[in-house]
């Protein structure tokens, strides 16, 4: 649970401007979607080391708890190194890579 208080920790006293990183290098893993918003049926997990006894963070938690509570005007970086980790975070953003490019999302379009 560490990870999950690292987070709220992260995003308390942030107002626009603000610019925030969070970093996960570990295990990656998935496991049956019960809330039905995904279309393969398996939410992507991340793995912290007391998963055992705490259980594994899903991407419903990890956008419910990182993602959803960052206001406009504040910036978030986010690096996953995870097995499993391209949806990780539920966002709804379409990735963009054009030859010669740098990798961007946009919001809600291709580019």
């Amino acid at each position: 649970m560490n990870i999950m208080r690292g987070i709220y920790w992260l995003l308390m006293d942030t107002r626009p401007g603000t610019n925030l990183f969070f970093s996960f290098s570990g295990h990656g893993s998935q496991v049956k979607d019960y809330s039905g918003d995904e279309l393969n049926g398996l939410d992507e997990t991340i793995l912290p080391c007391d998963f055992k006894m705490a259980g594994q963070i899903t991407d419903d938690e990890l956008n419910d708890r990182l993602i959803k509570p960052i206001m406009p005007g504040v910036t978030m970086n986010c690096i996953i190194d995870a097995c499993h980790s391209g949806s990780v975070l539920d966002l709804q953003y379409h990735g963009v890579c054009k030859p010669g490019k740098p990798f961007v999302w946009k919001k809600g379009r291709h580019e």
